[in-house]
């Protein structure tokens, strides 16, 4: 049966899409527009129902196969634990096996069907051969009677009865008798380490029911909690979920069949059971609460066995003693053996149904509405709860109040023992988070980078509100279809793309986004991201799956753009399938656009080549566009893409866009795309050159996700991009043919030559990312030839000339450092990080003049740069020429400083310090320094600040001897300053790439203007 019906689901899955999309649009109608008080509900409740009707009828035949063989093998009275425990277990380690074997074998090899069909099929083989197994007879069932009616019961039973009854007990069982003498046996050995006391409650079985689902309860609870609390650690992927899973059935496994190879001559089950759920829920508000540097030093995202390991170190004990409590609650309500199966599958179903009410709790309301932390403390509350209930009412020994004294107070002592903020401590770990928010799938949170706020989900990218290619996201496709009126954005993002369509005079825009968390969070701090647009008459958030809406809804679009880049991610990739395009399709009107990113950052050539050609069969009419390592594919089922003369000139006549498009991907002014060589210099090939480059490649489908399953190679495996660049390359197509009309022969040479730098760009962008990763991690001897060579293919490239200034600065290269850094500010003027890490290297050399003009300037581009205010604020409270100090000036800079780090980073606290003791305010001054000190936890820095207590205590301001200050370009404050860097090991060099670094590390030139 189970067999029949899991290779129906497939189809079932299918058929229900019908009566799904008949209502879709209209009850999404009703609740967008509140016309209903359940019309909130009527989708997601009508999904679930259709959903249930597909799994439903195969995971009951599931849940009944476990109590069949209980009762099958279950026949002593005195070993109920030992065949449960086994049995539990080895099914157990086959679901294990079979998750393992699903996730990184059978799903990415042959697909999700195939996969499905292959179970099924294993199913009927296993279901077949039972049928011809000969199996050993099971005990007669015994009818259960109440207590007061046994003796009647058992007078009516004659004995020519009794005598027939035993016949039926096969003969086979002798053996049963002779274990059960050797149990009695155990038990006369061991009968002086236990007490023989009466049960206290006259029907403990009922009890256990209760605590059995308690336990069902915390168990999918903290599963749930797990799978939240890893995305603060790692990078979610197909893999993550796959090893959370085989992690946690491999713990049940070891856990049962510890039990069953133990436990069953222990007499206080009541006890045992108690213990085994206090010390589960202890164990995981432990390990969820332990510093996230803990676990941050054992991380690594991209490597796989890194991930199993920190799983396991959180998962696999709790996991263990989640999997001993089966066999010991069974043994406890089983005192018959012929009523195993009847006991096991009553307990079964109801530690179902406790893990399904945990689960939707903690998923839907409890973490969304009270967040992490509390979460945690409600659920390991209730887990503690079925200990105490099964020492208090299971158990009498003396020893269990000292249990329940022991285990609420390591409840209530380990919170403030290790006072860990979820999930704050994990998204603070720079000292730079702004707000978050823990919503039903995510945690949205914003950091602060410098001069600008960063938006992440799950600790991923997902934008800033410093101006990045995510706007051309809307513009090169509006641009291109010339009059879109009705325009879909998928994923929101910081909304850098959805806002821009509003410049281009849309009627009606729509943004369907996942999360809800993220829409709150925007709004809130709506003038840092400029989130005014959200409130826009003809804008409508719609909160659902992009992949579902589309599939679903009957509106028509002139433009849909994907917003969506990170593929590596669960379900992300299903937006890149032939079956995808294909429902999108209709959701356009003849000529509308359907706009996507291709993040060659996660591709190899070939993941390149498939998703370019499932995307041309679906629309043969397309271009590929340059947007940075997220190129753009813009297709439509209509006529082909053209570009007009008139919508190109209106990025140089519109003066809203042109002020907009004053941007440039990789260069300063003379790479702005408000020109128009430069914005047609993104032009790449059209729908000849997309075809050839894709000719023979793999598609992508929905049951074969291939973009989730790839193997993560880093960018020196993926050879920096060349293969991709170059198979671009061999298949470009001139500029002309995207023109509806001809331009002139100089604007298609230039952007030409704009177009050869543009692609030339990304190959020294990913130089300048495993150089600048190795910066990060102080390596500097070997990021600086990464560096270097990011310079020789792109000399425009101010980030990789920034990045050779902090190199060289960390290397004690002063001279050269400001050579760089000055390098990038003449290629881009307005280049804040440049500026700011130059004023720093300035005051390093004593060159304070300097130092204050590049930071005035940042504070003129950026008046709330948290650097350029400390920095400026420290040289005007503790500089040693009297001249240049500025008491109240400071007192300013460093008090909006603290208000905008909202008084958690220690140094802008020192440096309020500073401020407020040149300012003769010594009383706030200590108080701020203490404060500074709490937080910063020790170190040499620490000293530094006590020694300024000091000063304050004897009403002295402090004041910096003329030595060099200890700050350095590069160095955020609250960061330590970089190990020594002569302690660097000067052999370990960078493979040597195609483009051969210059001898003579001199920067290069920009170009003239």
């Amino acid at each position: 049966g189970v067999g029949i019906l899991a290779a129906l689901t497939p189809l079932l899955f299918h058929l229900v899409q019908a009566p799904f999309g008949a209502v879709y649009d209209q009850w999404l109608f009703n609740y967008m527009n509140n016309l209903s008080p359940l019309s909130g509900l009527m989708l997601p409740a009508f999904r679930i129902l259709l959903i249930t009707v597909c799994i439903l009828p195969t995971s009951i035949l599931i849940g009944g196969t476990l109590p069949l063989f209980c009762r099958q093998y279950v026949r002593q009275t005195s070993t109920v634990a030992r065949p449960v425990g086994w049995l539990y277990g080895i099914n157990t380690l086959g679901a294990a096996c079979g998750c393992a074997c699903c996730g990184f074998l059978m799903i990415p090899t042959l697909g999700i069907d195939t996969s499905i069909y292959l179970a099924a099929f294993l199913n009927l083989l296993v279901g077949l051969t039972a049928m011809q197994l000969k199996m050993p007879a099971i005990i007669p069932y015994i009818e259960p009677v109440v207590e007061e009616e046994e003796e009647e019961e058992n007078a009516e039973v004659t004995p020519s009865e009794q005598q027939e009854a035993a016949e039926e007990v096969p003969a086979a069982d002798s053996s049963d008798d002779e274990q059960q003498a050797d149990d009695d046996d155990d038990y006369d050995d061991d009968e002086e380490y236990y007490e023989d006391e009466p049960w206290t409650l006259s029907n403990p079985s009922r009890v256990m029911a209760i605590l059995f689902f308690m336990c069902g309860f915390t168990a999918l609870a903290n599963e749930v909690l797990w799978t939240r609390f890893l995305s603060l650690i790692l990078h979610n992927t197909v893999y993550t979920y796959t090893l959370t899973l085989t992690v946690i059935l491999l713990g049940i496994v070891l856990g049962s069949i510890l039990t069953a190879s133990r436990f069953d001559r222990v007499q206080r089950h009541g006890l045992l059971f108690g213990c085994v759920q206090a010390a589960n829920a202890i164990l995981v508000l432990l390990a969820m609460l332990l510093p996230a540097s803990f676990w941050a030093q054992w991380t690594n995202s991209s490597d796989t066995s890194s991930q199993l390991y920190l799983i396991a170190a959180i998962m696999l004990v709790p996991s263990i003693l989640s999997g001993m409590t089966f066999p010991l609650a069974i043994r406890f309500v089983v005192s018959e053996p012929s009523h195993a199966g009847v006991s096991v599958g009553r307990m079964v179903a109801l530690n179902t149904l406790g893990g399904i009410i945990g689960s939707l709790l903690v998923g839907f309301i409890f973490l969304p509405n009270t967040g992490m932390a509390l979460t945690l403390k409600w659920t390991t509350g209730v887990g503690l709860l079925a200990g105490v209930g099964s020492w208090m009412l299971l158990d009498t020994s003396t020893l269990r109040l000292w249990l329940v004294i022991g285990s609420a107070f390591c409840w209530l002592a380990i919170p403030y023992v290790m006072p860990t903020d979820l999930p704050r401590d994990y998204l603070n770990q720079d000292n730079n988070l702004v707000a978050f928010r823990e919503g039903t799938g995510s945690t949205v949170s914003i950091l602060r980078d410098e001069a600008y706020n960063v938006l992440e989900i799950d600790r991923l990218w997902q934008g800033t509100t410093e101006r990045t290619h995510q706007a051309l996201a809307a513009h090169i496709p509006a641009i291109l279809h010339e009059r879109p009126e009705d325009v879909l954005v998928v994923g929101l993002g910081p909304g850098q793309t959805a806002r821009r369509f509003l410049m281009h005079g849309v009627k009606k825009l729509d943004c369907v986004e996942i999360e809800p968390s993220l829409v709150e969070l925007l709004q809130i701090h709506g003038e840092d991201f400029q989130a005014e647009w959200l409130n826009d008459p003809a804008v409508s958030i719609i909160f659902d799956d992009g992949r579902n809406y589309i599939t679903h809804t009957k509106t028509q679009y002139d433009i849909i753009s994907i917003e969506i880049g990170q593929v590596f991610r669960p379900g992300l990739g299903s937006f890149y399938t032939r079956e995808f395009y294909e429902a999108a399709k209709p959701r356009l009107r003849k000529n509308g656009i359907l706009c996507q990113f291709i993040p060659i950052k996660f591709l190899t050539k070939e993941h390149f080549r498939s998703l370019v050609g499932t995307f041309v069969d679906a629309f043969p009419n397309s271009v590929l566009w340059y947007n940075t390592h997220e190129l753009l594919l813009l297709g439509t089922p209509g006529d082909p893409i053209k570009l007009s003369p008139a919508r190109l000139a209106a990025i140089e006549l519109d003066e809203r866009l042109h002020e907009d498009l004053a941007y440039a991907y990789w260069g300063g002014p003379d790479h702005y795309l408000n020109q128009r060589h430069v914005f047609l210099g993104g032009f790449l090939t059209g729908s000849t050159g997309l075809k050839k480059l894709s000719s023979g490649a793999r598609r992508q489908k929905d049951n074969l996700p291939l973009l989730e399953y790839m193997k993560n190679l880093n960018l020196m495996e993926r050879d920096f991009h060349k293969p991709i660049v170059e198979l671009i390359q061999e298949n470009l197509t001139s500029p002309a043919s995207i023109l509806s009309e001809q331009l002139s022969e100089a604007d298609i040479q230039a952007g030409t030559m704009v177009r050869d730098e543009n692609l030339r760009s990304i190959v020294s962008s990913a130089y300048l990312e495993i150089g600048s990763t190795m910066f990060n991690q102080r390596d500097y001897l070997r990021c600086v030839p990464y560096l270097l060579r990011a310079v020789n293919y792109l000399p425009a490239n101010a980030e990789a000339n920034f990045f050779l200034g902090n190199a060289h600065g960390a290397l004690n290269n002063l001279d050269l450092s400001t050579v760089y850094y000055q390098q990038a500010i003449a290629i881009r003027p307005n280049y804040v990080r440049a500026h700011t890490h130059l004023a720093f290297m300035l005051r390093r050399m004593g060159q304070t003049e300097g130092a204050i003009e590049h930071f005035e300037r940042v504070l003129e581009l950026t008046p709330v740069n948290i650097q350029a205010l400390f920095g400026l604020s420290q040289i005007r409270s503790t500089h040693p020429d009297a001249a240049i100090r500025n008491a109240a000036e400071a007192l300013q800079l460093a008090s909006t400083a603290a208000r905008y780090t909202q008084g958690t980073n220690p140094q802008i606290l020192m440096a309020l310090g500073d401020a407020f003791a040149a300012n003769g305010q010594f009383k706030e001054a200590i108080e701020v320094a203490e404060q500074a000190i709490a937080r910063m936890g020790g170190g040499l820095q620490t000293e530094g600040i006590r020694q300024r207590i000091a000063f304050y205590r004897q009403k002295r301001p402090y004041i910096e001897q003329p030595a060099l200050p200890n700050a350095f370009p590069g160095q955020n404050p609250g960061q330590p300053a970089p190990a020594n860097p002569n302690s660097a090991n000067p052999e370990q060099a960078a493979p040597s790439p195609l483009t051969p670094a210059p001898s003579n590390p001199a920067p290069a030139k920009p170009p003239q203007s």
